[in-house]
């Protein structure tokens, strides 16, 4: 009785960071194991003959699987990072007042710079900001990703509107002075 060989479903894979992807075992000897060479950039489970790899940082890795005759397949792995993408690229907010610019895609671990002290910056939850506008002008926001990705967000501060306010002339009626304001 010949040893089969061991085959998996696909020779390499791609995979955006954050994300799963699965391969099946197609023929093999049974008993069959499955490691990564780096848990840091992607782990791998198995169930009878579905493999999951499971990616937490953008790098490249080798999934390798064995069976019970000590056959082995190496399948190299590379995790590309997902692009960085935002609610908004473009922000205009009242003096005095806040807007929020949310993140819609991206590598986690975020951070933000501004050209300027026009504006603060506030972390609105892990994927978003709350941006106040301390003075009138215009700010540029870069929002930046784990991977380096970084995207702008061009911030326009307005003064707020005037308000007038005056005083009506009182008048007298039934006994009482009213007054009112504008």
């Amino acid at each position: 009785n010949n040893p089969k060989n061991l085959v998996i479903s696909t020779s390499s894979l791609s995979i955006q960071n954050w994300n799963t992807a699965t391969f099946t075992i197609r023929d093999g000897n049974g008993w069959y194991t499955t490691t990564s060479n780096n848990t840091s950039i992607a782990t791998v489970s198995l169930n009878w003959t579905i493999v999951t790899i499971t990616t937490k940082a953008v790098w490249s890795t080798t999934i390798t699987v064995r069976d019970s005759t000590g056959r082995q397949v190496n399948l190299p792995v590379t995790i590309t990072a997902k692009p960085l993408t935002l609610d908004k690229t473009s922000i205009t907010i009242d003096e005095k007042t806040s807007g929020y610019i949310n993140i819609t895609n991206g590598n986690g671990w975020y951070s933000v710079t501004k050209n300027n002290t026009n504006v603060s910056v506030y972390a609105n939850g892990s994927t978003g900001y709350r941006v106040y506008g301390e003075k009138v002008w215009s700010s540029i926001l870069n929002i930046r990703d784990s991977a380096g990705r970084v995207v702008s967000v061009s911030v326009t501060v307005r003064e707020l509107p005037k308000i007038t306010s005056y005083i009506h002339t009182p008048t007298v009626e039934d006994g009482y002075v009213w007054w009112f304001y504008f």
